[in-house]
């Protein structure tokens, strides 16, 4: 073995199935790309038994991302018997807008392993912060379904008991949902920016407005792009039960700067409150 192959033995064993270049896959491709030297990335485009990867890797994965586009992408045939091939890797699939119903109509990947492409960053990252050694017990394979939603939750309150200086903050929430508009408005303040009921709080250096756009995305779409128009400044973050991949691009496309899923908006919102913070102390 040459000492370049000694090397990418020693680093965790990341190993990639699917197509990572679909739109809905963006974020998880960022995701790998961001490990850089870290990690042994290899990337398949099919899944295969382990002996058709014998020939070139011969290391069995520390972390296997699936990245799942429609139902029956991959076999319950070829699921099954890469779960076997590898049972010590952490697995999770990253599944695409077209897979939403899966787990009702279908029993081809276990519950555990299932995760909205959407929203797969926050359990990305607490995987393989197992599999680097910082976190321990990971979620099994054969996790019910309250079990791999309290996997989640637990990881994603975690941020919000780290100190983030949003010092000069103002936040405006905008929801026809009173106990959500109630919900996100606490959830900033607990994470030290200050509030403001005010539409025309233009004045404010830095300004974030909180848009709900459910359930009418399309007249939000419209709103907003009006709204930031009259409004030179204004940062808008949308939150959306179920963000798409065509949903996202035409929020962005207006002047929206991040897109929040209401249901990780915890973990979410306070790393771009975090991000913020960073840019106002250049």
């Amino acid at each position: 073995m040459d000492d370049l192959a000694g090397s990418r033995m020693l680093l965790p064993q990341l190993l990639v199935l699917g197509d990572w270049n679909r739109a809905e896959m963006a974020s998880i491709k960022t995701w790998v790309e961001s490990l850089g030297a870290s990690a042994s990335v290899r990337h398949r485009l099919e899944m295969t038994p382990r002996d058709e990867f014998a020939e070139h890797d011969s290391a069995s994965p520390d972390m296997v991302v699936v990245c799942q586009s429609w139902s029956d992408e991959f076999s319950a045939s070829e699921v099954a018997t890469c779960l076997g091939c590898w049972p010590l890797a952490l697995w999770v699939c990253c599944f695409g807008c077209w897979c939403e119903s899966d787990g009702r109509t279908r029993t081809i990947w276990p519950i555990g392993i299932r995760v909205p492409a959407r929203a797969a960053l926050a359990r990305l990252n607490r995987l393989w912060a197992i599999v680097t050694g910082r976190l321990q017990e990971p979620l099994p394979v054969t996790a019910s379904r309250d079990e791999a939603f309290g996997f989640d939750a637990t990881f994603l309150a975690e941020p919000v008991t780290e100190a983030i200086d949003v010092s000069g903050a103002v936040i405006s929430v905008y929801s026809p949902d009173p106990a959500l508009k109630a919900w996100l408005s606490n959830l900033a303040i607990a994470l030290g920016a200050s509030r403001s009921d005010s539409s025309t709080d233009a004045s404010a250096e830095n300004w974030i407005v909180l848009w709900d756009v459910d359930p009418d995305w399309p007249r939000a779409v419209i709103e907003i792009k009006d709204f930031i128009a009259q409004h030179d400044g204004v940062r808008v973050i949308a939150a959306a039960g179920l963000p798409h991949s065509e949903v996202k691009m035409l929020l962005q496309a207006v002047g929206v700067e991040e897109v929040i899923t209401k249901a990780y908006a915890t973990s979410q919102l306070a790393g771009l409150m975090a991000a913020r913070s960073g840019e106002l102390q250049k």
